[in-house]
């Protein structure tokens, strides 16, 4: 079972890696896009944390088809970084029943995502 302060860190190492601002050559990752795979992300562990296998399996894949897609060589503007901060943030102070819509709202992404087609 992966912690949340190990996702957090892998979130980070996937996400913020690059923390320079996007050049001509380098593709710069949309907010909404690093908002809806860091929730995908959270989610996972979220749903492994209180043994919801079907929900875990959804996300679980839509990350790994994220990943495919190349997010982990993309960079983030500080703008963007600063939503996503926002993002978790409110995620971890949410109670259950938010954390749920939340995750609705992730699974949501990766459904309608152009990111991975």
């Amino acid at each position: 079972m992966i912690k949340k302060s190990h996702l957090l860190l892998l979130l980070a190492s996937c996400l913020l890696s690059h923390s320079a601002l996007a050049t001509e050559t380098e593709a710069t990752l949309e907010t909404k896009d690093a908002i809806g795979i860091g929730g995908l992300m959270i989610c996972d562990v979220f749903f492994s944390d209180h043994e919801m296998p079907i929900q875990g399996a959804i996300v679980k894949k839509a990350v790994m088809d994220h990943q495919a897609a190349g997010v982990e060589d993309m960079i983030m503007t500080q703008d963007t970084s600063d939503e996503l901060e926002r993002y978790l943030s409110k995620f971890r102070a949410s109670d259950k029943e938010n954390k749920m819509h939340l995750c609705n709202q992730a699974i949501e992404y990766a459904r309608n995502s152009s990111f991975t087609h």
